[in-house]
């Protein structure tokens, strides 16, 4: 699994980095297998407003069959947006594995209509 991280933030630093990288393969490790790239971008939002700007965390990933994942978090605080995104992102990728197992398990069951049609005729 790779990991791009694209850090828009007004200061960037290498402990944020390390923080995000450690936070990632923390979450996403049990899909790495599946995930071929993730992207996490950071950025600014209301800057341009003049009060505190809201830090946007984007997380995008391609898992191959499974397709194309997309999750952005806002918050106040750096940390919390990248964690609230990550949080997202598994369990975006949880679900999708699990409508993909629930389908693949799924048992067949015949409306019992049908099942007293097929029934074998007595034998006379």
């Amino acid at each position: 699994m790779q990991v791009n991280i694209h850090d828009n933030l007004a200061v960037a630093n290498s402990r944020r980095e390390r923080f995000i990288r450690d936070r990632a393969d923390e979450c996403l490790s049990r899909f790495s297998p599946r995930l071929h790239q993730v992207s996490i971008s950071l950025s600014e939002i209301g800057h341009h407003r003049g009060e505190n700007p809201d830090v946007c965390c984007r997380i995008s990933a391609s898992a191959g069959a499974l397709g194309d994942f997309a999750v952005t978090a806002h918050s106040e605080i750096t940390h919390q947006a990248i964690v609230q995104s990550l949080k997202q992102m598994t369990r975006a990728i949880d679900r999708k594995i699990g409508k993909r197992r629930s389908r693949r398990n799924a048992k067949f069951e015949m409306p019992v209509e049908v099942e007293e049609i097929l029934e074998p005729a007595e034998m006379f």
